[in-house]
Parts: structure tokens; sequence; C-alpha cells
């Protein structure tokens, strides 16, 4: 929780948020944090992260650029990912790019601009029934957290 508030402190210190309500864009986040010398995860020790993100950075967005449009389009249909359920493991293991999530489109400057996404219905074959969710904080809480809170149980 402690560092979960620094960071969010150094962002708000940043102002990465405030160029545009509708998500960040991809060059904020490679300067912030993807950028050897300069990144915000040494402030927190993190470095190893710096790594992680510019390959997925990398994997995800700059090798499939011509595919991004000024639409907005969920990372998995770029990336032709063909998993529809949202999986804890792969929003940790892909630094916060978890594709089934996370939308991308490009600026009428050509900027690539990230955000996440409000909607999401998840597949019956998933579970039992589907279930819709209309808000990124019930994504978050329902999918997400308590995905990662299970998987660090199993390892105790």
């Amino acid at each position: 929780m402690v560092l979960t508030a620094g960071i969010i402190r150094v962002l708000e210190r940043h102002e990465i948020c405030k160029e545009i309500e509708e998500g960040v864009y991809l060059h904020n986040i490679e300067r912030l944090f993807a950028e050897e010398e300069s990144s915000i995860y040494r402030h927190f020790e993190l470095t190893t992260n710096i790594m992680y993100l510019q390959q997925e950075i990398q994997k995800n967005f700059l090798d499939n650029e011509k595919l991004i449009t000024n639409e907005w389009k969920l990372l998995k249909d770029i990336t032709n990912q063909s998993s529809t359920s949202i999986n804890p493991r792969n929003f940790l293991a892909h630094c916060g790019f978890e594709k089934n999530i996370t939308e991308v489109k490009k600026s009428d400057n050509g900027d690539i601009i990230i955000r996440y996404t409000s909607y999401y219905k998840e597949p019956a074959e998933e579970k039992e029934k589907e279930n819709e969710y209309n808000s990124l904080e019930k994504i978050f809480k329902e999918k997400i957290v308590q995905g990662v809170l299970l998987k660090y149980r199993e390892m105790d």
C-alpha cells in the first residue's frame, strides 16, 4: 500500500495523466518509466521493471504500430491474441498491459495513446454464465486483484 501511494505521488508530481483525458501517451510512459537513467522505477529500486517494460512496449506497441489506427482497439485485437478472458497473471507479467482490457489508438498527430477499457464482457465458456463489467474499477477489483491475491496465497 505504501509503495503504491508513493508511485501515485510521483505520477502526480510529473503530471503524467494531465495532458489528455482519454488516456496516456506512450511516449510519456517511455520517458518516465522505460528510460534507463531517468526511470521512476529507480526511485523505488525496481530497476528490473525497466527492462520488462521496454520489452512490453516494443512487443505490444512498436512492433504493431502499423496496425494501430485512430480508433480505439483492444490490444488483443492488434496482437492477435486468442484468449478473451482476463488473466490476473498477465496483468502483472506484462507490465499492466493485459490485452483484454488495454486499449490503444493513434492521436491525430500520430502519437500512440493507451487506456484501460471501461467495458468487458466475460465469455460464457469461461464461467457458467456471462458477466459484464462497465467500470474499470469493477474489472480491476473482481478480476485482477482477486486473481493476484489467490496466486500469492497459493505460493505460501
